[in-house]
Order: structure tokens, then sequence, then C-alpha cells
């Protein structure tokens, strides 16, 4: 068939998003993310640095792509939707194995990208080629790429439209509509209805993480009067504030920030991670605190600066930290393990402002880290979040505005892809003949 959808990753899971399209003999990989939590499972001993392509593969941390061998030298490019982990943590070691072909994203997440690869210590032949949203590149005479803004729990993104003779492959892999977005513009619906017009659209491959959840996913302008009504509403004088939050969460970032000016308190990010993320956002000229914000990545940096907020007082203070999912080593599991300067107390306010991501490893890791902080008797605040994922009624619209002809979710477990296929139908789809379910490793051929 002229236009085929290969199911790499991220099918049977959330995370190690990778699919591939293949326009005749040309292929587009579009994403290629990890799973953040098989890799929290390896021994102390064992780094993930060190170890090989396909031994990620086996522990099921990368996305297999054993699909593609034959096919590699057919890739022309490597697309990434946006800056988020499970989409591009797999490109530093994976990419060389597509020879030559270039990666395209945003500025911000080529930026990110960047800082993988010195933390991967690898050496790249992929070029990188800035693609901002809005944008259209044409990649070879039958595909072009094209970039439209997307809100999401990270900036500049973008749902990725491959267009080809045989029609348009709409890729959304991690959206929402936010029409009050903290930082940057609204998802660009005008130009998703204009391709639902042209009856063009060949297929629909679509996030279903919160597919069944029977609402609309709120503003991110409702979690910045969540944190407000905490920080202004809740009795804190003399004591310690700690908020952890996604790095990659740059808007979140700024609102913690700027309430934390008006509170009077110092807002101090601590977490490679954050480091990574921030200063990305900075080089490319999303936000500008530098002048506001004080943020360490290194251990011993880290030491000393929570060593000074002992020393003058945790209230002059905010800290914005790693450590919401309860990853081993981050900074808010070592606060919680005594093993840094900064000493929790009772009274001490701790808020999460994140969700758990559904994933065994996780669930586990937050219950056991709330235990561990619940000694030290702070207040504790949970859910103080808005998802960065559509919800059940943003995915009518969204098939209402595209019209696909086809309809494929993606980014989660089996059960999760049956909730989505169950909102195809109520659009005539039947499954097995425009709505698919389809596992790692899979191909369909479009009609």
């Amino acid at each position: 068939m002229p236009v085929e959808i290969f199911s790499i990753g991220g099918y049977e899971e959330v995370g190690r998003n990778m699919t591939a399209v293949k326009v005749d003999d040309e292929i587009v990989i579009l994403d290629m993310g990890w799973d953040l939590s098989k890799v929290l499972l390896l021994p102390k001993e064992k780094e993930w640095r060190e170890m090989s392509v396909q031994e990620l593969i086996e522990i099921q941390a990368f996305p297999d792509d054993e699909i593609l061998i034959p096919y590699r030298k057919q890739v022309k490019a490597i697309v990434c939707s946006h800056a988020h982990l499970d989409h591009i943590s797999a490109i530093p070691k994976m990419a060389p194995t597509y020879g030559k072909a270039p990666i395209i994203g945003a500025p911000f997440t080529l930026e990110v990208l960047k800082a993988l690869i010195k933390d991967t210590n690898v050496k790249l032949p992929n070029q990188l080629l800035a693609l901002k949203p809005g944008q259209t590149k044409k990649l070879t005479k039958s595909i072009s790429i094209e970039f439209i803004y997307t809100t999401h729990s990270t900036v500049e993104c973008s749902i990725v439209a491959v267009h080809t003779p045989y029609g348009v492959v709409v890729y959304a892999n991690d959206w929402k509509f936010d029409e009050q977005p903290v930082l940057g513009p609204r998802t660009d619906t005008k130009r998703l209805k204009e391709l639902g017009k042209s009856k063009d659209v060949l297929a629909l491959v679509s996030c279903c993480l919160n597919v069944e959840k029977p609402t609309k996913t709120f503003s991110e302008v409702v979690v910045r009067e969540m944190l407000r009504d905490i920080l202004f509403g809740i009795e804190n004088d003399g004591k310690g504030i700690v908020i952890t939050t996604f790095a990659s969460h740059i808007s979140r970032i700024k609102t913690i920030v700027e309430l934390s000016k008006k509170l009077g308190r110092k807002p101090v990010l601590f977490g490679s991670s954050m480091a990574k993320y921030m200063n990305a956002a900075e080089k490319v000229g999303i936000v500008n605190l530098k002048e506001d914000i004080e943020l360490y990545a290194r251990g011993p940096d880290v030491k000393k600066k929570m060593r000074e907020i002992m020393k003058e007082g945790k209230h002059k203070y905010l800290l914005i930290t790693t450590g919401h999912q309860g990853e081993p080593g981050a900074v808010l599991d070592r606060l919680s393990k005594k093993e840094l300067p900064y000493k929790l107390s009772q009274g001490d306010q701790i808020i999460f402002s994140s969700n758990v991501i559904p994933s065994p490893v996780n669930i586990s890791n937050v219950a056991e880290l709330e235990q561990r902080l619940k000694r030290f008797h702070p207040r504790i605040f949970k859910d103080v979040h808005a998802s960065g994922h559509a919800s059940k009624e943003d995915h009518r619209d969204l098939m209402k505005m595209l019209r696909p002809k086809n309809y494929i979710p993606c980014h989660g477990p089996v059960d999760m892809l049956a909730n989505a296929i169950s909102l195809a139908y109520d659009f005539n789809m039947r499954l097995g003949k425009e709505a698919h379910i389809l596992q790692n490793g899979q191909r369909l051929a479009l009609e």
C-alpha cells in the first residue's frame, strides 16, 4: 500500500513513543522516546548510559524497532513532536542506527536534546534541523512535515502533519485545548479545522491517556489559582515551602516563581532536570527568569545552597524541586531520606504540583516517598495539577475538526486504546475498518 503506519513503541504502555509512516519507499519516524520506569528498575551498579541499544530494548526501556531493520536506509527524517523524555530520550543512542537521517524538532526541543546528547556522551552523525510550530518543511518530493502548535505540559509542542500525495497523516501524541494558557498561544485549531475541511486527513494517530475521562481537560490558569489559594490562604509564616513539579513544565515553573516573589520568598530551583529544561527555555527566549531565580543542578552546589538556606531561614525561600514521581536520587527523594542539608520539619508545606504517571513503578515510588515525608509531620498538598493531556470531550472536538478517514489511538496500554475506540464508534467508525488498535511491532496499510 502507498501509506503504512508502523506502531513501534507506546502502543502497549505509557512511554517509549515511536511511530513510523511509510510513504511508498520513504519513511518518516515520529518520536523516539524511552520508558523511564524501566530504567529506574535497573540495579544501582547498572548505568543505562553504558548499556547498548539492544540491552535497553530487551529491558523494554527503548522501543523495539526490529520491524524497521529492513527499511533503515529508507528513513528520511526523525521528527520530534516535543521535548518530553518519553518522546526523545532514545534519540542519542538510536538515531545513529538510521544513518544520517536528520532530526527535526522545535528550537526548545533541540536544545533539550543537545543536553541529552551531552549527558549520554555520544557523537551523532545526524543533523539537527529546527522547525518552529506553524512552519512546514519539504523532506522529499512526496513528503512534507508541518508543525501545528498545540498546548501541552511543556512548551513549543506540535501536532505533526505528514503531508503525502495520498493524504495527510496527523500525529497528535500529547496535546490539549487550553483556552487560557499561562505561556504561549492556544492550540492552532484554525489550522486543524482547515485540514478537516480539505477532507484529506487519511489518518489521525492520537494520544489516548485521558480519553476515558468524561470531561474537558482544564486550563493551566486553573492551577495558577490553586497554587495561589494554597500559598496565600494557608498559614506558612516561619515554615519551609517545597513545591515539586515537572521540570519540563516551563509555564508551571513560571507561575510558581511569580507567586513566590509575591509571597516575598526567593525561588530556588534544585535538580539536574530543572537545569536542563530551564536553560533550554532561557536560551531560545521562551522565558527570562534568570534575574528572579537561583538554579542548582550539581550535588555540591545543591548542598552548599541548602546550608545557606538553613542558616538564613527557610521562611525566606521557596524550593522548586525534582522528585514528584518518587524517582530515586531526585531532590525530594533525598530530602525525605535526610541526605541533604535542608531539614524538613513539622508544619512545612510540601506541594505536589503534579499527578502520578500511571505505571506500577511510579505508583510504588510515590507511595513510599509520601510515607517517608509524613515522618516529618509536614502539611502535604497533592494533585495541585491540571493535565497536559486531552480528555474525552477534547478528543471528540479534535475528531470533529479533522474528520479523519482512519483513527489509531496511541500512548497507552490496551485498555486505554480500547477506551479511545469507543469514542470512534460515535463517528460511525468500525473496529478493524476505520478504527484500529495496534500493538508494538505491527504495521497497518491505510486505505
